[in-house]
């Protein structure tokens, strides 16, 4: 039987939610370790799945979240991501949903194209990667992400170098009975 409950999140994803708690992290948990450099994606991938590695990999790299260890689940993504545009494209090419074929009777029958489960199997796929790594929609909505300013810097600490503070000023202290 299986682990029960929700799969637990990276470490990486609790911190930049704000969600980490020290005490609930497990004691010897494998921190593998990152590339160098936002890595190259693999010779083998077609030109859509190479675009979309280039697209994600230097934030997720940035995040934190794509190590030596996570660089094949990074590439089942993007060859699935591949497979799914060129799915949707041959798709638009035939213009139609449906096959149709004959059948020994004679009789015209139609039937989904195959395309159609590739795109289902392919966008599964997608999904799950989505919410290994924190990327879908609602996953965004949860996080908590830090501020980080140009050159590293943290957040800014008084309220009239904010930017709250640059739109609408420092906010007027209230006197009490006011």
């Amino acid at each position: 039987m299986g682990q029960r409950g929700p799969k637990a999140k990276p470490t990486e994803l609790k911190m930049i939610q704000g969600t980490y708690r020290a005490d609930r992290a497990p004691e010897n948990e494998p921190k593998p370790n990152a590339p160098a450099a936002v890595p190259e994606p693999p010779a083998h991938l077609d030109a859509t799945a190479k675009k979309e590695w280039r697209r994600l990999a230097p934030e997720l790299f940035r995040l934190g979240l794509l190590t030596k260890v996570d660089l094949g689940t990074f590439e089942v993504y993007c060859l699935s991501y591949g497979r799914l545009v060129a799915a949707h494209k041959s798709l638009r090419k035939a213009k139609t949903m449906f096959h149709e074929y004959t059948n020994k009777a004679g009789a015209t029958n139609f039937v989904a194209r195959p395309e159609i489960a590739v795109i289902q199997k392919e966008s599964l796929v997608i999904k799950a990667f989505c919410a290994e790594f924190g990327l879908s929609p609602s996953a965004r909505t949860r996080m908590e992400a830090p501020t980080i300013l140009p050159g590293g810097a943290g957040p800014p600490q008084d309220e009239k170098n904010s930017f709250d503070g640059f739109l609408n000023g420092p906010r007027k202290q209230r006197l009490p009975g006011t």
